[in-house]
């Protein structure tokens, strides 16, 4: 006679992300910094208490969408970088080269070009005030100061600080996409549990 095995809410999250595979981020279990998986040890509540300050930017995945390269373009590129080789470990090297010139490098420049032009006076204000959050939370724990926008701490109101030309607190950070995003995971896995995870 088979029988369902009972599964938690918390748990089908927690399986969830314990299952799911980050190829650009991946996580070293080294035994001593970390003896298991983070989310196994948050999902515990057995880690210790500090400090830290967690972030996002807007439209954060955009450092990937050079790679989409048009069709047009994609021989063009193809043969600039890897049509001087036909040895298969020099073509990996080129390719890496191109990935890395279009994921890095000529951002990187360009980027430089516009400081060398001169930043605008909002842009230097806003990065001597990130500094300033930064060093003070280095320093103390605490990025806040007098004369800066009060950061509040993250609490069950789900406060946070919105920065940017206009700098200014702000509650309940993409709620809507957060619960949409938990509820269809805990739904995928939980179906995955049903149909795999069967004692008999």
């Amino acid at each position: 006679m088979a029988k369902e095995t009972q599964v938690s809410g918390e748990q089908i999250t927690t399986c969830h992300f314990v299952l799911q595979s980050y190829p650009f981020l991946t996580t070293v279990i080294d035994g001593v910094l970390l003896p298991r998986v983070p989310e196994e040890i948050l999902a515990e509540n057995n880690f210790n208490t500090v400090p830290y300050i967690v972030g996002i930017n807007k439209q954060e995945f955009g450092w990937f969408i050079p790679t989409n390269i048009s069709k047009e373009l994609t021989p063009v590129a193809t043969e600039k970088y890897l049509g001087g080789s036909d040895n298969p470990y020099k073509k990996k090297n080129l390719f890496l080269d191109m990935m890395g010139d279009v994921l890095f490098t000529v951002p990187s420049v360009i980027v430089a070009r516009y400081h060398r032009e001169g930043a605008l006076e909002e842009e230097i204000n806003l990065s001597k005030m990130i500094m300033k959050f930064w060093g003070n939370f280095a320093q103390n724990g605490n990025p806040n100061e007098e004369g800066l926008t009060h950061w509040p701490e993250y609490d069950q109101k789900d406060g946070y600080l919105q920065i940017g030309a206009t700098t200014q607190q702000a509650q309940n950070l993409k709620d809507k996409e957060v619960a949409f995003w938990t509820d269809l995971r805990a739904m995928e896995v939980k179906e995955t549990l049903r149909n795999d995870w069967v004692v008999v």
